[in-house]
């Protein structure tokens, strides 16, 4: 719950910047997040990058994000963003 108190406080103050196309990208975390239960104030589209265990299993030992085995799941979540965003 804790990413989602600083999610609601980054929409309040891009809110506040006139940037109103946005949206919660939630990772590391289920479905299951209570996010319209929550209580805080968040951009109204969720999507979720499901866990990515190459990325779980490297994040002890390198910030590195390349070369991931569920790279095309990572182009498919981030084709929604930019669609989600009205981004061509």
């Amino acid at each position: 719950m804790r990413g989602l108190k600083t999610a609601s406080e980054i929409h309040k103050l891009a809110l506040e910047l006139g940037l109103c196309k946005q949206l919660l990208l939630i990772n590391k975390a289920g479905r299951a997040l209570p996010v319209s239960e929550s209580g805080y104030e968040l951009p109204e589209q969720t999507l979720y990058l499901p866990r990515l265990k190459s990325l779980e299993a490297r994040e002890f030992e390198s910030g590195s994000v390349l070369g991931l085995l569920e790279e095309s799941e990572i182009d498919r979540v981030m084709d929604l963003v930019l669609k989600a965003l009205g981004a061509s």
